[in-house]
């Protein structure tokens, strides 16, 4: 850090990002010179020969380049290894080895390129061995082998979007935050157009949807990169530091007596309403779903059994992915190949591939007949999302399930995060929610509003309720739509399994506390996900960047190799990585994480400040984190009802992606059908 700049362009990559590289081509190029000695040695009366006189000064030329080049190499991971992240000064001599190596790059280019030339072109072996052209073949290929990976290396870290930007700077300014809203601007147009190339749409016709959320997504990312200029070695890093400093947190809970008063005094210090009777979500099925009144229904066991539609909206692949062979067994036999050539389309089926996967492994995940699908979509698009609409004759309950991430499109529907009011009137205008969940909210409503499904299923099944499901971003969707559909259901109840944490605004996630039940599992990164958690961690990041006081390599080999017998990774001897000033500041007094680090950030061009539209999780949320126990093998889980406010940061483990994984979150919730893999713990409460 900063990134470095050479030729006056920006590079993905900082003066202490050269170790490895010169490690690792110094392990290549030693043993080739030493092979190409060898070479020299055998052949030299070959070499001696006039018709070889050419391809002799080749050889003893790239002998001689490679000595320098290694030494150069050298030099340069040497000169890399010298001071800490932020002491680039330290290292400005990296530079200069580097503009010697791109000469030495052009050298070998040129002798290559020539040396090929005398070495294929040679047909006479009247004085030399016969094997000794066929050498030479092989010193020519593995020199354009080397130096085409030292080409796609340059090609790959060079920052294309900074150099896009200074064809703009004319009638945009400088690219930098220096300038305000011109630079914005202009990180603007540049990230629109990454988004069309990534998408491969520059040239696509009436794209004129796809533009207003590349426009959206843009914004977001031009607004959260625009003031810092890291590499992404810099966030590794950083993050290895914050993970190694929430673990020892973690670790000084654990000490006997503390971690159950820890957990429940901060539940109760983030409380803004400690007296509110919650519902125990441990009580068995007692009565039949829609028998409970207020919130009496938001239990364990109930979420789930509802889980399972949440997952069967993902289709085959994680069908495929949980079940192995036993899935593709099970699929063949319900599979409908070519069945749109044979007129066999399901009439509920509005989209579906080839030969119906989607529709067989949902079928198998719910164990669903045909005559309980009422409406199938798996049509997948930025903003519109597959879902499927069915009847649960055990629950007497209308199914609407919505799915998850699991396309490029869907990611664009993350990425459009910018907060937008829901269109809704009166008590409701003030609701503010994710722009792109909820248009996908709203394309959805728009396609069963037009098919009227909902109505024809709900006058067909009179005594049946609508529950609205989903998992990950088809969790956030859910609670939008369920939003959008209560005046019309107004005993809709959604069950939201891992929805991001950006969702609603504060009085739009206090309304749908009465019909919505959130489940976050363990350190799952989604709940924690937001515009707002996503900057503070861009603030952690840097200040434990600041903060530390070794080498860059140091830190990330250490996350790699200092390990105890235990498995813990050890504080090294010697400086600790984090220096004393970073841990006096731990020990002063700071009122939150945001005050701690910094957080505070303010949009240019107008748009709102982070603090200004907060988005936060919807519902109740029900709280599962396992507890690890050295006197047994069981897996066992504390269950509690935890608060907004304790998902206003993202915590780094290693379960932050595997805990959002939809078949583990299942695993977990369905645990009561198999007590003797799992058991879960006693309520914490507020």
């Amino acid at each position: 850090m900063p990134a470095l700049r050479l030729f006056g362009h920006r590079w993905h990559v900082a003066s202490d990002d050269f170790i490895v590289p010169a490690v690792t081509e110094s392990t290549i190029r030693i043993p080739w010179f030493i092979i190409l000695v060898v070479v020299a040695a055998i052949y030299h009366t070959s070499l001696i020969c006039p018709d070889f006189s050419n391809v002799q000064v080749y050889l003893y030329t790239e002998i001689a380049l490679q000595i320098v080049t290694i030494g150069i190499v050298i030099c340069t991971g040497f000169y890399s290894t010298k001071g800490t992240i932020f002491e680039a000064r330290a290292r400005e001599n990296v530079s200069t080895f580097l503009y010697a190596r791109f000469g030495l790059c052009l050298m070998e280019i040129v002798v290559n390129a020539v040396g090929s030339a005398f070495v294929f072109r040679q047909k006479h072996f009247e004085c030399a061995d016969p094997s000794f052209l066929t050498s030479m073949w092989g010193v020519v290929i593995v020199f354009w082998i080397l130096i085409a990976f030292q080409l796609i290396g340059a090609l790959l870290f060079f920052d294309w979007l900074s150099f896009y930007a200074r064809f703009e700077q004319r009638s945009f300014g400088r690219y930098d935050s220096a300038n305000g809203s011109e630079a914005s601007t202009l990180s603007e147009r540049v990230w629109h157009l990454f988004c069309c190339l990534l998408c491969c749409s520059c040239f696509r016709k009436g794209r004129i949807g796809l533009d207003a959320i590349f426009r959206d997504v843009s914004v977001v990312f031009s607004e959260f990169f625009k003031d810092i200029d890291l590499v992404p070695s810099d966030v590794l890093a950083g993050l290895v530091l914050l993970h190694r400093k929430h673990k020892s947190e973690r670790e000084s809970l654990r000490e006997p007596g503390q971690q159950d008063s820890a957990n429940r005094n901060t539940i109760t210090e983030q409380s803004d309403v400690p007296s509110i009777s919650m519902p125990n979500p441990l009580l068995p099925k007692k009565r039949a779903f829609w028998d409970y009144e207020g919130d009496q229904w938001m239990t364990l066991e109930w979420a789930g059994y509802f889980v399972k539609y949440a997952v069967a909206s993902y289709g085959w692949p994680w069908y495929v992915y949980d079940h192995k062979l036993a899935a593709l067994r099970t699929l063949k036999n319900t599979i409908l190949c070519c069945s749109c050539a044979r007129g066999n389309l399901p009439p509920y089926l509005v989209e579906d591939n080839f030969c119906h996967c989607h529709l067989a492994a949902l079928k198998a995940i719910t164990e669903l007949d045909d005559d309980d699908l009422k409406h199938v979509s798996f049509r997948n698009g930025v903003c519109e999302l597959p879902h499927y609409i069915a009847v649960d004759h055990k629950t007497r309950s209308i199914i609407l399930s919505i799915r998850g991430t699991l396309s490029f499109h869907d990611v664009l529907t993350n990425l459009v995060a910018v907060h937008d009011a829901l269109k809704m009137e009166g008590k409701y205008s003030k609701f503010m929610s994710h722009k792109g969940m909820m248009q996908s909210a709203v394309n959805i409503k728009s396609q069963i509003d037009k098919m009227n499904v909902l109505g024809r299923v709900s006058t067909e099944y009179k005594s049946y309720g609508l529950v609205v499901t989903g998992h990950s971003l088809g969790a956030g969707v859910a609670v939008i739509l369920s939003i959008f559909l209560r005046h019309r259901f107004p005993n809709l109840r959604c069950f939201a399994f891992s929805p991001p944490g950006g969702l609603l605004n504060e009085e739009a996630a206090t309304h749908s506390e009465s019909f919505c039940m959130s489940l976050a599992i363990g350190d799952d990164i989604v709940p924690r996900l937001s515009v707002s958690t996503f900057r503070l961690l861009k603030s952690q990041i840097l200040y434990e960047l600041q903060s530390c006081q070794d080498p860059k390599f140091k830190v990330l080999t250490r996350s790699c190799f200092s390990r105890s017998r235990h498995g813990r990774t050890e504080e090294p001897d010697g400086r600790p990585l984090l220096s004393e000033s970073r841990q006096n500041l731990n020990q002063g007094g700071y009122s939150s994480v945001a005050e701690r680090y910094g957080a505070s950030h303010v949009f240019e061009n107008g748009h709102e400040t982070a603090q200004e539209v907060k988005l936060y999780l919807p519902g109740r949320i029900l709280q599962v984190d396992k507890i690890t126990s050295s006197n047994s093998n069981e897996s066992r889980y504390r269950v509690r009802w935890a608060n907004r406010e304790e998902y206003d940061q993202i915590l780094l483990s290693p379960g932050i992606l595997r805990d959002h994984l939809p078949h583990v979150v299942a695993k977990i919730l369905q645990a009561e059908s198999n007590s003797s893999d799992l058991v879960l713990s006693e309520v914490v409460s507020v």
